[in-house]
Formats: C-alpha cells, sequence, structure tokens
C-alpha cells in the first residue's frame, strides 16, 4: 500500500464528525459524567437496562454523542442516572 492509500483510507473530519454528530452536546457530556459519577454502583449495562434499553451499547452511544436521548426513554433513563427527569428532558430537546 502506497501513502496515497493510506490517506484515502484514513476519514476526513467531517466524516469524523458525522459518526459522532452529538459529542459536544450538553446531554452527551451530562450523560458521560453522570455515568462517571455512578461508576461505583452501577454498570453502564445495569444502567441501560434500568432504562429500558435492550443493548447496553445504547448508553455508550449516548455518552459519545452518537445518538440523541430518545424522548419516549427520558423518564426511565432519568430514573436509573438517579436525576431530575425534567431535566434530562430539557437536555434531550436542546
Amino acid at each position: 500500500m502506497n501513502a496515497r492509500s493510506i490517506l484515502m483510507l484514513q476519514p476526513t473530519e467531517q466524516q469524523q464528525h458525522a459518526t459522532l454528530p452529538y459529542e459536544t452536546s450538553a446531554a452527551a457530556i451530562f450523560i458521560a459524567a453522570r455515568i462517571h459519577d455512578l461508576a461505583f454502583r452501577k454498570s453502564q449495562a445495569g444502567i441501560a437496562a434500568e432504562a429500558g434499553f435492550p443493548n447496553a451499547n445504547m448508553m455508550t452511544f449516548l455518552k459519545n454523542g452518537r445518538n440523541k436521548i430518545p424522548l419516549d426513554r427520558v423518564p426511565s433513563l432519568a430514573k436509573a442516572l438517579e436525576i431530575d427527569p425534567a431535566y434530562l428532558m430539557r437536555l434531550a430537546l436542546d
């Protein structure tokens, strides 16, 4: 493989942002911090299950900004994260 081929395989800055479109959102930053705060008591898989997500990877997607918070999951996610549902709803709508 030559240098040009290698450069073509690397994602552009625009492509990187497309895969994590919400990484700088207040919701993603808050969720990441809250998961970190609860890590001594709850696993990400436990939080995901408590919030009703069938796949534990959803918590990673939310905290990394790959996905927005599904509005129908706000109440259960707020309970799992031990936070005010109204505050999480405001973050989700932002």
